[in-house]
């Protein structure tokens, strides 16, 4: 991550950016370090220097569109806050509205966390499309997971403005 302080007080953060080319191999190229700097750059102002890990995902599929503009669609990109696993047995904030990004070795995902058993280590992962027959929910293990980022904004493909 990089940042520049911006004259106007804002500060612009640089983060790695998962495209839609590089889902298939950032499951197994998360952990390497070269892999990270070679992944695209995508730039986001903020108010201030934010602690953490964040990454920006370029949103792939329809699971998150409802229709609304609370709608993560094909093309967004969204940023996420790597939540680290030390957290991972507290229960994880999943009041309805906060979506998450998850890496297992299956690939990545942007999926709403319904429920989360702390003493089993599942949650239990929804899609906010109201198609429930494509889009049903399910259960992943936390031992399955190799990342896991709260989603802290979404940006709108522009196209679709």
């Amino acid at each position: 991550m990089e940042f520049r302080d911006l004259d106007n007080g804002m500060v612009l953060m640089t983060i790695p950016l998962v495209d839609e080319f590089a889902y298939a191999s950032y499951p197994h190229g998360w952990k390497d370090p070269e892999y990270l700097v070679e992944l695209p750059k995508y730039s986001i102002v903020l108010p201030k220097r934010e602690r953490g890990v964040f990454r920006a995902f370029e949103v792939r599929g329809d699971s998150m569109n409802d229709g609304t503009v609370y709608s993560i669609c094909y093309g967004d990109v969204a940023i996420g806050r790597m939540i680290e696993p030390d957290y991972w047995d507290v229960k994880l904030y999943n009041n309805g509205g906060t979506d998450y990004i998850i890496v297992t070795h299956d690939g990545v995902v942007i999926k709403r966390i319904t429920k989360h058993d702390t003493k089993e280590g599942i949650i239990t992962c929804s899609s906010i499309n109201p198609d429930k027959v494509e889009y049903p929910d399910y259960d992943v293990r936390l031992t399955e997971v190799y990342e896991l980022y709260k989603i802290r904004k979404v940006d709108r493909d522009w196209s679709r403005r």
